[in-house]
């Protein structure tokens, strides 16, 4: 299994969420953030780190990785983006709305899609959590 856990917005969650999901799943994870602490949790034989404007490899079928990919979007994050997705089961995109206007809660979400399906499935999960 591939999973890409991605979102443009710095702050989204994206590495707490993926390194739980190695954790968890006893996968490899994978990473374009060239700052990050990984390796203190992470033993080094499933940690793979590379700079934003590389590609990652390809991952044989046997090997299960979680991508968790900077919050960024330019062309120099490009290659690395595009190469996890594109090699994924799942994208998670993660995202956090606060409303604060009218409502007083603070709603958090993940968006999952499955790029290797035909009709881009989503599915939506949503946990309220009142102020």
């Amino acid at each position: 299994m591939k999973i890409t856990i991605y979102n443009m917005k710095g702050s989204a969650g994206k590495t707490p969420i993926a390194t739980n999901i190695a954790l968890d799943r006893e996968y490899a994870l994978a990473t374009n953030e060239p700052y990050n602490l990984l390796d203190t949790i992470l033993p080094e034989e499933r940690l793979f780190s590379l700079q934003p404007d590389e590609e990652f490899p390809d991952f044989p079928d046997g090997i299960d990785v979680v991508f968790d990919l900077a919050g960024l979007m330019s062309r120099d994050a490009r290659p690395s983006i595009v190469s996890a997705v594109s090699q994924s089961n799942v994208v998670l995109v993660p995202i956090y709305n606060e409303l604060k206007w009218r409502f007083c809660r603070k709603l958090f979400g993940i968006w999952a899609c499955s790029p290797s399906s035909d009709r881009r499935r989503l599915l939506n999960w949503r946990a309220g959590i009142r102020s």
